[in-house]
């Protein structure tokens, strides 16, 4: 009952007036282009409507009827032309949503020990279809944004920073306190209590005409059982309000007067330090405890380490490779490993029918693989006969053969399967004497492919060597970095040049900090911007060797890392300036770059060089001009 009384009394009209209306109204002016205007007014299509479907989060809580997003989105197919019909029933022909508006209401705590209804956030669950309708008519609301929003609206507006206006907020608040003239003034902080909740659905009506929003958008946004999504923060930005007009209420528990210090905190974020990017994944997860487990089985792991990377890089094709892997860990479907996972069986061997088929014995000692054993291991010191298993057997014989040899070695237990289960499924049954010389000609037969192709990618990249010059006339700046662990030092050298390939300016630059090498990469890419800047050379393209980085910059990405205030600047000064870009480039086309950065760890300070460059880059300039 309170709670009830509560929710009334919030969603409840304060039936504004006509003098409060027109007070708000007065400073406004119609905004929305006519194009945009008929562009709403279109009729709602099925791609809309199937847009909505699939931009939906899939396992947001669902509404009454139990049904996530997701099941909309795993049975389209089968659903969608019901689907569809309702929706487009509803946003094209008028029909009532009643029966689909009801929803159930959550409420979640804001604060640990909650006393008050308000110290409770309500969430509404409301019903697939009723958000497939909102979430449509959300999306195609976009469009009209540009033409209603203010340019200095940052809080809610895709690419703009809420923390723009907090900027600006300091700064005058840092101006009222230096000010010295005797005239005083003081800051007020108001927070507007429910400001969403309380919005006035006539001030929302009088707000999009005054706006010149067509009457057939206003009829189907004032359908009061039809909400647009709460959570779409384009909505948001449009229902602003700034008098008694629009309901809003002062919270007087959050609001204060304050003066603003001078200086701002950085907010703390939570990053997973194991990842560049900031952000936990599972990859990163598995290795740490992989790691754990090696250091708590053995005093000294590393032997191990080094066993397995030299396994994968033989030799050899990767599909042996895995096979070879699974049977070191005991993995592959023997009898015994098949009897342990609940399958009725003897667990004996299907070709001697008188031991135990373990990995160890349906690989090597088997009495059937004796002649394979023989032909194989001719000639060489015997073997040890009392192994634990496969892998202890792998890693005997790896000790007393060459690499080669123990390349053949893994075709052959590879081969050895293959057969043992072409016998067991009633394939073709080949003969075990024939393994050995399979073998042979199989892995003589790899490596003669794999040199050919080895000569082959050197023919087709042998006259690819040289740096290549733009074709447009625009300059390209290469630039490198490399950090220096026992100094605690970071090299960053760059190098711009024009379509002609003339080097225009050049400049070798020496930091005294300790740097991770992504944030190194990235400082390069950000001191080659501003040099290319300070010389006046744009616009221009920026090369990098460093693909990830590079990926960064263009994506957009704001990663919770290190990285993170860097791409920040990058970014901002590459969407002020035109024509300039990031881009990916192969290493050894990155040459020039390199040197001058060998050359910043043997100087002192800056260095920098305009239309001429050192003498430590002669070499790498005249291998770079074309012809």
């Amino acid at each position: 009952m309170i709670v009830g009384q509560y929710f009334f009394g919030l969603f409840s009209s304060n039936h504004p007036t006509q003098l409060d209306m027109g007070k708000v109204f007065e400073g406004i002016r119609p905004k929305l282009d006519n194009t945009i205007s008929r562009f709403l007014d279109f009729t709602f299509t099925w791609e809309e409507v199937r847009r909505a479907v699939f931009d939906m989060y899939p396992t947001n809580a669902p509404g009454s009827d139990g049904l996530p997003a997701i099941f909309f989105q795993k049975y389209w197919d089968s659903i969608c032309l019901s689907v569809v019909e309702a929706c487009l029933c509803i946003l094209n022909e008028g029909a009532s949503v009643q029966e689909m508006n009801y929803m159930v209401i959550s409420l979640i705590p804001k604060i640990k020990n909650p006393m008050r209804i308000s110290d409770y956030r309500p969430i509404s669950l409301c019903n697939v279809i009723y958000k497939i309708i909102a979430k449509a008519i959300t999306n195609r609301f976009r469009h009209a944004l540009g033409g209603v929003i203010s340019e200095t609206q940052c809080a809610l507006v895709l690419g703009r920073l809420i923390s723009e206006n907090t900027i600006i907020g300091f700064e005058c608040l840092h101006r009222l306190k230096c000010r010295k003239r005797k005239k005083g003034s003081m800051a007020i902080k108001l927070d507007m209590s429910k400001a969403y909740d309380r919005v006035e659905w006539v001030f929302l009506e009088s707000m999009m005409r005054t706006l010149s929003f067509s009457e057939k958008w206003i009829s189907l946004i004032m359908r009061r059982s039809l909400q647009l999504d709460p959570a779409g923060s384009k909505m948001r930005t449009l229902l602003h309000v700034y008098a008694n007009a629009s309901g809003q209420v002062i919270n007087f528990n959050k609001s204060a007067m304050c003066v603003s210090p001078s200086y701002s905190a950085s907010v703390d974020d939570i990053i997973w330090h194991y990842e560049e990017n900031g952000q936990f994944s599972v990859k990163s997860s598995y290795w740490i405890g992989r790691g754990l487990m090696n250091n708590e089985g053995s005093s000294n792991p590393g032997p191990m380490i080094s066993w397995w990377q030299s396994f994968w890089k033989t030799r050899i094709p990767i599909k042996i490779k895995i096979f070879v892997w699974k049977a070191c860990h005991d993995w592959i479907s023997t009898m015994v490993n098949i009897a342990c996972r609940g399958v009725q069986t003897n667990g004996l061997s299907g070709a001697c029918k008188s031991s135990n088929e373990t990995t160890l014995h349906s690989l090597w000692e088997c009495d059937k693989l004796k002649h394979i054993r023989g032909e194989w291991w001719h000639g060489r010191n015997p073997l040890r006969s009392n192994h634990s298993n496969f892998f202890d057997l792998v890693c005997d014989i790896s000790c007393l053969v060459s690499s080669e040899e123990i390349e053949l070695f893994y075709v052959l237990v590879w081969r050895i399967w293959f057969c043992r289960n072409s016998k067991l499924h009633g394939c073709q049954i080949y003969k075990v004497k024939d393994v050995v010389r399979w073998s042979e000609e199989f892995i003589a037969d790899f490596r003669s492919k794999e040199k050919s192709n080895r000569r082959g990618d050197v023919r087709s990249n042998v006259f690819i060597t040289c740096w290549k010059p733009l074709e447009d006339g625009a300059y390209k700046a290469n630039c490198d970095a490399v950090v220096e662990r026992m100094g605690n030092c970071v090299g960053i050298g760059t190098v711009i040049r024009d379509s002609t390939s003339a080097v225009l300016a050049s400049c070798s630059q020496i930091m005294e900090v300790n740097f991770s090498i992504s944030v190194a990469k990235l400082v390069a890419i950000w001191k080659c911007l501003l040099f290319c800047i300070d010389c006046g050379l744009t616009p221009c393209v920026i090369e990098s060797y460093e693909a990830s980085m590079v990926k960064w910059i263009n994506d957009g990405d704001r990663r919770n890392s290190d990285c993170g205030i860097i791409l920040s600047d990058i970014s901002a000064m590459i969407s002020n300036l035109h024509g300039v870009t990031v881009r990916h480039v192969q290493k050894r086309f990155n040459n020039t770059a390199q040197a001058l950065v060998k050359n910043a760890l043997g100087i002192s300070e800056d260095a920098l060089w305009m239309e001429e460059y050192p003498d430590c880059i002669s070499k790498e300039v005249e291998a770079d001009k074309p012809g």
